[in-house]
């Protein structure tokens, strides 16, 4: 079976970089040794805001431009497991990190990498903290034919089989709903 192309990389990759927006957050309020407080506070906000604005342009474009889709669902799966293990698993360690040497902070900055790598890899690139706060969950849909899954943005608590989703396309795999039918 073809696999869709993802398309919108640069969009991609500021999803990317705002699902780690806690991380940054983080690094802000904690502080590093061996960075300045105003070049990391900067640096880090720089972080959030710049891939969170893209985001929120290339939602504002999509509704601009009525750039939908309409799917019919064959089946969904609930995927709250992502954000337990994108916790757990990255940012936690990531936060951990000691960067007081120069072999320190070359170490997270491969592990920061390796992270984005594998979320842009594994299209991980949904987890955003904003989302979560303003009350989206993200299911996986199939439809009959698709070629590839679907992940969807919605403030539904379950998407039944059957159902007829419209959403703005943030990226070809990523939709966003915007009514329910």
């Amino acid at each position: 079976m073809p696999r869709l192309s993802e398309g919108l990389r640069f969009v991609r990759l500021m999803m990317v970089v705002s699902s780690l927006t806690p991380l940054f957050l983080l690094w802000a309020v904690r502080g590093m040794q061996p960075v300045p407080d105003r070049w990391l506070i900067w640096t880090c906000a720089a972080l959030i805001t710049i891939p969170n604005f893209t985001l929120i342009v290339r939602l504002k474009l999509a509704i601009m431009r009525g750039d939908m889709r309409t799917i019919d669902v064959e089946r969904a799966e609930d995927h709250r497991d992502h954000l337990l293990v994108y916790l757990f698993a990255v940012l936690m360690p990531l936060f951990d990190a000691n960067i007081g040497r120069a072999r320190d902070s070359a170490a997270t900055i491969l592990a920061l990498a390796f992270v984005v790598f594998l979320f842009w890899h594994l299209n991980l690139h949904y987890m955003n903290v904003f989302f979560a706060i303003a009350g989206y969950r993200v299911f996986t849909i199939h439809g009959p034919g698709d070629p590839q899954p679907m992940v969807l943005l919605t403030k539904s608590s379950a998407v039944d089989a059957s159902r007829k989703i419209h959403a703005y396309r943030l990226s070809n795999t990523v939709l966003i709903e915007a009514t329910k039918t």
